[in-house]
């Protein structure tokens, strides 16, 4: 893992153009943010009881996913703020595409990363994803033919870019994954949410999180220009991956068992087709 990859590195908008002049930051810190503009403006009926109706916990900066998320989110508003002078929808674009999906999540009472929240702060959050470190013989294949083993910076522009922050799917699955996502995972195989702690058992979930490791490299690189890169990593790829990897009826891990008795689900049934068989083109426009 990359020594200066840090999770929650303060806002620098001085990065995104140096021949322009760029607004300062409304805000210099994502606690600042949730504080003096996210805890003032979201105005939502919370729940008392955990479990029920929506979900916050005044002690948020406890959680990494929640973190992790609202860092991604205060970067976003800053970015539509500074845009806001040539865009006049930019602010509009940020509720819509940034903050009402990510508070989807956040505010999630049955499975989200603040749904055991209780007023008196004796709730410190979900343990984190279970982790089990591959077999030693393991090796981390995608199938799909990926061009390099790991997602460095291409391109002209390749060397200004940071390197990547994990050099192999393990150490994203270990060190950020397993670490920042917090949901209430239920212990009874097919039901709730499912996660299984030997994840790279399961083909579907090494290939997604390949996936999805890879976006994740490419956001971190872009976050120096685009200040909503690692918001839409999140929204656009990470919450969609997570609903189906997470998914405790009939997600790849399913019924994943505490105690690893679960070898994983049978791979799909396929005939060959028969002698002559043609695809037809009008299926492919």
């Amino acid at each position: 893992m990359s020594e200066d990859f840090l999770l929650d590195d303060d806002l620098d908008l001085d990065s995104l153009d140096d021949d322009e002049v760029q607004p300062e930051p409304a805000f210099e810190s994502v606690e600042e943010w949730v504080s003096g503009y996210l805890a003032v403006v979201v105005n939502r009926n919370i729940s008392t009881q955990p479990g029920r109706g929506l979900s916050w916990d005044a002690r948020w900066w406890r959680h990494p996913e929640v973190v992790a998320r609202l860092t991604a989110l205060w970067w976003a508003f800053e970015g539509a703020r500074e845009r806001s002078s040539e865009d006049r929808s930019a602010m509009s674009g940020w509720w819509v595409d940034h903050c009402e999906p990510h508070l989807r999540v956040l505010l999630d009472s049955e499975s989200g990363p603040m749904s055991g929240a209780r007023q008196d702060g004796t709730w410190f959050g979900h343990p984190p994803l279970g982790y089990e470190p591959p077999e030693a013989d393991w090796v981390a294949d995608d199938f799909a033919d990926l061009p390099a083993a790991r997602p460095e910076p291409v391109g002209k522009d390749a060397d200004e870019l940071p390197p990547a922050a994990f050099t192999s799917l393990e150490e994203f699955v270990e060190h950020f994954f397993c670490r920042v996502i917090s949901r209430k995972i239920d212990p009874s195989p097919g039901h709730g949410l499912a996660w299984d702690r030997y994840w790279w058992r399961h083909q579907e979930v090494v290939s997604r999180l390949t996936a999805l490791w890879w976006a994740f490299e490419d956001a971190r690189a872009s976050s120096g220009t685009d200040a909503a890169a690692m918001s839409n990593w999140w929204i656009r790829h990470c919450d969609p991956h997570l609903r189906v990897l997470l998914d405790g009826e009939t997600g790849p891990m399913s019924h994943a068992t505490t105690n690893g008795t679960w070898r994983g689900h049978r791979l799909l049934a396929v005939d060959e087709p028969p002698e002559g068989w043609v695809r037809p083109s009008y299926l492919t426009p």
